[in-house]
This record gives C-alpha cells, sequence and structure tokens, in this order.
C-alpha cells in the first residue's frame, strides 16, 4: 500500500507541487479576512454575579488590556502599620518582572502647577516616609477621600 501511495505522489508530483501551491495562494488570500478578538469567551453564564458586577465595572471605567487596578477599601491604610504595609506591597509590586509602575499612596506623586509653562507637574509627594502618623503631613490629607467619592469605587 504504501509502495502505491509513494509511486502515485512520484508520478504525480508537478501536479500536486502546483495543487500546494494553488491551495498556500487561496488560503494566503482568506487569510487577510482573518479578525482577532480580545472579548472574553462566554464560557460563564451570563448571569453570574461576578460577571455582571465586571461588565457593569467595564462600562463604568473602560478597558485596557495593559492595565491592572487592585482597589483597596480599608480605613487600616490611613494608618501608620497598614500605610507601610501597602507601601512595602506596591514596592514589592514594582519588582516583579513586566510591571512598568506602580501607583499607590505612598509613591503618589503630587500635580504642582507651573503657571509659566501652563502645564502640571509631577513631584514626589512623600520625600521621606514618615516616621509618625501619615495624616499628619500636607500629602497625605489630598490622599484622603472625600465626602462625594467615599463609597462609590
Amino acid at each position: 500500500m504504501w509502495n502505491t501511495l509513494a509511486l502515485g505522489v512520484l508520478r504525480h508530483r508537478r501536479s500536486l507541487v502546483g495543487l500546494l501551491l494553488l491551495l498556500t495562494v487561496f488560503f494566503g488570500w482568506q487569510a487577510r479576512k482573518a479578525e482577532i478578538t480580545y472579548e472574553l469567551a462566554n464560557v460563564v453564564s451570563p448571569t453570574d454575579p461576578d460577571l455582571v458586577y465586571f461588565q457593569q465595572f467595564r462600562r463604568t471605567f473602560g478597558e485596557d488590556g495593559n492595565v491592572l487596578v487592585l482597589g483597596l477599601a480599608d480605613r487600616r491604610a490611613y494608618q501608620l502599620p497598614g500605610f507601610t504595609a501597602l507601601r512595602d506591597l506596591s514596592r514589592d509590586l514594582g519588582r516583579v518582572a513586566g510591571v512598568a509602575r506602580v501607583l499607590a499612596l505612598p509613591t503618589l506623586p503630587l500635580l504642582t502647577k507651573d503657571s509659566a509653562r501652563a502645564q502640571l507637574r509631577p513631584a514626589r509627594c512623600l520625600r521621606h516616609f514618615p516616621l509618625r502618623r501619615p495624616a499628619s503631613t500636607a500629602c497625605w490629607r489630598g490622599c484622603e477621600p472625600s465626602p462625594s467619592t467615599r463609597g462609590r469605587c
């Protein structure tokens, strides 16, 4: 059987090479219509509460495949031990391979107005890590949630 197949391929090699070339051109032509989607596969029920929450989050904040946002809702972050733990966590996350930047309360830049150039300039809010309660610094008071945003995110 294999002998017959091998002899058939050798006898019709020019026809088979031509057929392969035609198929390559045809599929190459069809490949220009191929599209890639970055949408989630429908493996979870559309009524799943976590998926419903995620879809609402995407409608509210949009999406960017290159950004990971972690939210923190803990008043202990406004006290020195929690603030220190948050600084250590942001430092550790910044050391992970592939992470370009970590923006957290301890590393938050302070935007100052540059009237001469008509732009905002970032500056380090905390030049030295506070040794007492962080809320005593002017930068920290600007980081506390305002009554209008508290409980929204």
